[in-house]
């Protein structure tokens, strides 16, 4: 009796230790189908967007018009008005603009309420994953996360939201074919209660290039966004982790749009200096930035695959505390 006492508590610790506090994360709950762009608020259960004009769009595969050149607006899965996509997990996900170069600093959010509140100095990973939406022909590296205390209101228009966020990833998702997931651990100012997603700079902060435009020929016409970029977003994720992973313990700078640089993960802390070294203990790169960002070169040379050796000044925010920070990277093209 004590034996199975204890496999069912250790069960308990670990589905708590797992557990998503994003409410809907996966958009799989809906109060009416979707069946035209701009349909999260009135449609999706839990999350909205916070503008009426900037429309983040709602897309499942209860609708089922198959052809969205006779009925532009379809929001189905897998084809739909903005591309060719299978949800990453389920019938749902949502697609939203992070860069529009047709309309200074329009923007479209979606903000997730979380179960419970936020634990201050408390480490949370972060996860969802993106996919570029094929008809349009830019990407970004703006795919940014905020938290709040208090719920986002709804207002008319669009604009950036003066939010203070973070970016999910250091270069541009470029894949339209397959779901990438973006990771990065949070420490928690406090009893955040909402998760905001969205680009939080203006179009002349935000960085953007070419990606792949495929636009489609419909009736005659062609439907397509070549200045403009848009993500499709799945499987949203915020979960406690008891261990602070400053740094990955991999990344594969091959321009892949994927882990292509060694990074700081937590949002948080400041860094003050760090310096990484090759096997031979030559040093190979350093950063006095409060962002590390290293692409597996020195001297304009790519560096060989294998590992790689850290070792960080790291300030904490809150309590201004310093500690030092030392591990490995296996670098892998």
């Amino acid at each position: 009796m004590k034996t199975i006492l204890v496999f069912f508590f250790l069960i308990f610790s670990l589905v708590l230790k797992a557990q998503n506090l994003v409410l809907n994360g996966d958009f799989e709950l809906y109060d009416t189908c979707p069946t035209n762009i701009g349909s999260v608020n009135g449609y999706l259960q839990s999350g909205y967007c916070p503008f009426w004009e900037g429309t983040t769009d709602y897309y499942n595969s209860c609708d089922i018009q198959p052809n969205p050149c006779s009925d532009y607006g379809h929001v189905g899965i897998p084809l739909n008005s903005a591309g060719y996509q299978y949800a990453q997990h389920g019938e749902g996900y949502i697609g939203l603009f992070i860069y529009y170069g047709s309309e200074e600093n329009y923007r479209e959010y979606i903000v997730l309420p979380l179960t419970i509140q936020l634990t201050k100095d408390s480490v949370y990973n972060i996860s969802f994953f993106v996919s570029k939406a094929e008809t349009f022909g830019m990407v970004s590296d703006g795919i940014m996360v905020s938290f709040t205390e208090d719920s986002v209101p709804i207002l008319p228009g669009f604009d950036v939201l003066p939010l203070n966020g973070f970016k999910m990833s250091d270069s541009p998702v470029i894949d339209y074919t397959n779901w990438v997931q973006l990771k990065k651990q949070y420490k928690a100012v406090g009893n955040e209660k909402f998760m905001v997603i969205g680009n939080f700079k203006p179009n002349s902060e935000t960085y953007f290039e070419q990606g792949d435009f495929l636009p489609w020929m419909c009736n005659g016409n062609i439907i397509g966004y070549e200045n403009d970029a848009y993500y499709y977003i799945d499987n949203v994720s915020v979960e406690l982790n008891s261990e602070r992973d400053f740094f990955p313990n991999v990344f594969s700078p091959n321009s892949d749009g994927i882990n292509d640089r060694f990074v700081n993960l937590i949002y948080g802390y400041t860094i003050i200096q760090v310096e990484v070294f090759n096997r031979w203990g030559n040093r190979v790169y350093v950063s006095h930035d409060t962002e590390v960002s290293w692409d597996g070169t020195f001297h304009d040379q790519l560096c060989n695959d294998g590992i790689y050796f850290y070792s960080g000044l790291i300030q904490n925010n809150t309590t201004g505390e310093i500690i030092t920070k030392q591990g490995a990277v296996s670098l892998i093209r």
